[in-house]
Formats: structure tokens, C-alpha cells, sequence
């Protein structure tokens, strides 16, 4: 399935987390919840007609506006143009 976003709409995805850290076991209370972090980055998932991001692209958004659409059993990520923070470049 494909989903063909419109408007100010972008597909993207989740960057894959490049670390490498070595698992440990910490005790924490059984109601203990990690901090969300308020920001994610994400990459464009796909060519858009929107001239400032283009497939691969590294975006800064709220981890809050980060929409999940989910149609037959598969999920599709979109932000609206107008929450993009920065672009990131490595």
C-alpha cells in the first residue's frame, strides 16, 4: 500500500537509533515511567513536491505532532510542514 500525502502533509520515519550501548539492569520502582523525549528526528520517507525537504532528509519536530495513520494493518508516520524545527545534517 501506498499513501500519497497532500498539502502542507509529509511522510517520514522514525531514525533508526545508531548507538551501541551495552544493556545493564537497573532495579526501578514498578511505576516508574522514562521522560519522553520532547523532540524526535525523522527522516522524509519519501520525494514530495515541497522544495525544502527532499527522500532522506533529517528533520527536528515535537515528538507530539508525529501522526500515526494506520490503514490495513500498516502504519504510515506524517508531520505537517509547518512543525519542522530544523533539518538535520550530520
Amino acid at each position: 500500500m501506498n499513501l500519497k500525502p497532500r498539502g502542507n502533509w509529509i511522510l517520514v520515519e522514525r531514525r533508526k537509533s545508531a548507538s551501541t550501548e551495552e544493556e545493564t539492569v537497573v532495579l526501578l520502582p514498578e511505576d516508574y515511567k522514562k521522560p519522553d523525549n520532547p523532540y524526535s528526528v525523522v527522516k522524509v520517507a519519501e520525494d514530495s513536491s515541497l522544495i525544502e525537504w527532499s527522500y532522506g532528509d533529517m528533520l527536528l519536530v515535537p515528538t507530539h505532532i508525529i501522526r500515526e495513520i494506520i490503514i490495513d494493518d500498516q502504519a504510515f508516520l506524517m508531520i505537517e510542514k509547518n512543525h519542522i524545527m530544523a533539518k538535520v545534517e550530520e
